[in-house]
């Protein structure tokens, strides 16, 4: 029998199994289940538009919804394109919209919260729901909240649902305490009893969808709900959602977003109940082990975080001695000093990369005696080591903060003399730590300015520029042609841009010797690279805390004023003269660099970074007469180019604010209320004391006083 031709070669090889390859995985098939029901298996991740993701089997099975046709996939498709846009004439035509959408998608629900294409309107649709719609869609979920959970695009549906309906709890609440009938306060607390129902829904498989890819993430928002805990700060968003989460937002900012994630919210008591048998079903039946085997788990970590920081916020420090808490069975011992099974763990998990992340929480919450054992102990002896570790530095960071004045201080003298090191390595965070808490604490950082900066006192001009752009990590090159995503996605590739910045901004709030490396940088830089700062979406808030930063003397201390009173009046006018000149100091250098960016003041006013240096210039000119002059110059400038502002959304932003509309018709209206007052108090104590001098006549601010007056 004569042998089928095939052609040789290694390109034809690999051709043919190509084609097998696109043969076997082109067709969908059927595989029948043990309970009847026909599960969609597909080969690739990539889904069709409109496909659905099923997950792997968990705790009961994963039902079949049903697909959509052709037809209604269109419909919610164009419905989520006119949402996003937003592009409503009033609420009321909105509404109706909505009402029109939730009568379409009637019965199909849960299909559209499994789709791939449509999930999105449903999470749109969620963000813009009425308490009855949202309560009306609660329901529809019930009963499946298992299965949703554990979905790739249903669960982000199911956090929607939970974060919008947080406030409606909050307002029913009040309402039930004002319900006169048993009856009128059943029906208010309706949005309570949903909460309820799906914490009882779950119940029996927390362990499991602990570490679910999907189901934790809605666990961590379930969690937090029901604690009554903020929703908007950033430590909350981190341990809601990972960094590659999609945002779901409206072209327009008339969303309730700001009433939905509001600071505290008034939860009932049976949440709180809710919340605690919650966390004692995940890690109840958990003993030390496991627990430590699950804190370097990329996906439970997050969840032992927020259990943690739950634990203290509903029972306090106490807790800790709980031999049942998370804390203790993390920390069984009393004194995890080294060699202790604490120590072992504690030190296990300083460099890992997942597992600092919950040590940075324990470091933070644990109560003074067991922090000053883990310091003292664990860390106090290898600073220099935890410093340049990208993972232990965050729980360096830690303990910084929480550090007494007389441990800051050693760790100050241990950290300073390895400060050039740290930024090589761009452990700028460290830094910028140590500068603040030397702050708080009283403590002299003038020391560190010779690390950062050792030849800029002695020359400034260039050195001080060159070392300002080593720290900010300014680009020599140009990008004026770069468009806005290509340099937004440049600078996301730098993350230590973001510490650069940070650790500027410290400085600036630092001693007079830390705060000059900014100044001198800045005051010496070139017209382009101040530029360049500008539309730096790092760099720039540098520039921007410079222009509205008023820097003052700290106060004289109480025991350098026990002298006689004589002596007492000497020192007080003494450290009022130097304040003043370090306000005008700090006036001059403001309007120094303003002088080099007037050129380009129409292209700082329509960029959608660099606009907010003008609003920075516009608030710190309204503290100093001598840049009245300064900033009518620039209103001219805007003035001048009105079309041009006007067709770009950054320049209308700037001549809102800038108050250009009472420039253009009412000039002296805005020159009367432009006009600063430059010895106007700023706080309590610094108006006592105006009035101390101004009692006296022959008091230097008495004089300076009367001669600004007379001006």
């Amino acid at each position: 029998m004569p042998k089928e031709r095939k052609k040789r070669g290694r390109r034809e090889e690999e051709k043919r199994k190509r084609e097998d390859a696109e043969n076997s995985s082109s067709s969908k098939r059927q595989k029948p289940t043990d309970e009847g029901e026909v599960e969609i298996i597909t080969s690739n991740d990539q889904q069709a538009d409109g496909a659905y993701y099923v997950p792997p089997s968990g705790p009961g099975g994963m039902p079949f919804y049903g697909l959509l046709d052709e037809e209604e996939q269109e419909y919610f498709k164009r419905a989520d394109t006119v949402l996003e846009l937003n592009q409503f004439k009033d609420a009321e035509e909105r509404v109706l919209f909505l009402a029109n959408v939730y009568k379409e998608a009637n019965g199909k629900e849960l299909k559209i919260a499994n789709s791939q294409s449509c999930s999105r309107l449903m999470e749109r649709l969620i963000s813009l729901s009425t308490p009855d719609q949202l309560k009306a869609l609660f329901r529809k979920f019930g009963g499946q909240f298992l299965h949703l959970t554990q979905h790739r695009f249903a669960s982000h549906c199911c956090e929607a649902l939970f974060v919008q309906a947080a406030p409606i709890v909050s307002a029913e609440l009040k309402a039930a305490t004002k319900a006169k009938s048993s009856t009128r306060a059943k029906e208010a607390n309706a949005a309570e009893q949903l909460f309820l129902d799906t914490v009882k829904e779950l119940e029996g498989n927390l362990g499991y969808l602990m570490v679910d890819r999907f189901a934790s993430h809605t666990l961590r928002v379930l969690l937090l709900v029901l604690s009554g805990r903020s929703l908007e700060n950033a430590q909350a968003l981190s341990l809601l959602q990972s960094k590659r989460k999609e945002t779901i937002t409206l072209a327009s900012k008339a969303t309730q977003a700001s009433d939905v994630k509001e600071k505290t919210r008034t939860v009932p008591d049976s949440f709180r109940v809710a919340s605690v048998k919650m966390a004692n079903d995940i890690v109840g039946g958990l003993d030390t082990t496991y627990l430590r085997a699950l804190a370097s788990h990329p996906v439970a970590n997050p969840l032992l975080q927020l259990l943690l920081q739950l634990e203290f916020h509903h029972f306090g420090k106490a807790k800790a001695k709980d031999a049942k808490s998370l804390f203790r069975k993390l920390l069984p011992d009393d004194l995890p000093e080294q060699g202790t099974g604490s120590a072992t763990f504690f030190n296990g998990m300083l460099y890992d990369p997942i597992g600092s992340r919950l040590l940075e929480v324990l470091v933070e919450i644990s109560p003074g005696k067991t922090f000053k054992v883990l310091y003292h102990s664990l860390l106090r002896d290898r600073l220099v080591d935890l410093a340049k570790s990208e993972a232990a530095s965050y729980v360096l960071i830690k303990a910084l903060e929480r550090l007494s004045k007389e441990d800051l201080e050693g760790a100050f003298h241990t950290l300073s003399p390895h400060v050039k090191l740290l930024l090589d390595r761009s452990r700028m965070s460290v830094i910028s730590c140590l500068i603040d808490r030397c702050r708080v604490r009283e403590v002299d950082s003038s020391p560190l300015h010779a690390a950062l900066d050792p030849t800029a006192f002695l020359q400034p001009g260039p050195p001080s520029v060159e070392r300002l752009k080593r720290i900010l990590k300014l680009t020599t090159v140009s990008d004026e042609n770069l468009s806005d995503g290509r340099r937004k996605h440049i600078e996301k590739a730098d993350p230590g841009k973001v510490h650069a910045s940070l650790l500027a901004q410290s400085m600036l709030e630092g001693s007079w010797p830390l705060r000059n490396i900014v100044v001198l940088g800045l005051v010496y830089m070139d017209a382009p690279s101040l530029l360049e700062m500008a539309r730096d979406r790092s760099a720039t808030y540098v520039l921007q805390k410079f222009l509205t930063q008023k820097y003052t003397l700290p106060d004289l201390s109480k025991e350098s004023l026990m002298v006689d009173n004589q002596q007492k009046r000497e020192l007080v006018e003494e450290h009022d003269k130097k304040k003043r000149n370090m306000e005008i100091a700090t006036w001059k250098s403001h309007r120094i660099v303003m002088r080099r960016l007037f050129e380009s003041v129409l292209e700082l006013a329509t960029d959608p970074v660099g606009s907010y240096v003008l609003d920075a210039f516009w608030i710190g000119s309204g503290r100093s007469r001598m840049n009245v002059h300064m900033r009518e110059s620039v209103a001219e400038r805007l003035y001048e180019n009105e079309a041009t502002l006007r067709d770009s959304s950054p320049g209308r932003s700037t001549w809102r604010k800038w108050k250009m509309d009472m420039y253009k018709t009412r000039r002296h209206e805005w020159k009367a209320e432009a006009k600063p007052d430059p010895l106007s108090p700023s706080t309590a104590i610094e108006l006592a004391r105006r009035r101390y001098h101004m009692g006296r006549k022959g008091s230097t601010t008495y004089q300076a006083y009367q001669a600004a007056s007379q001006s």
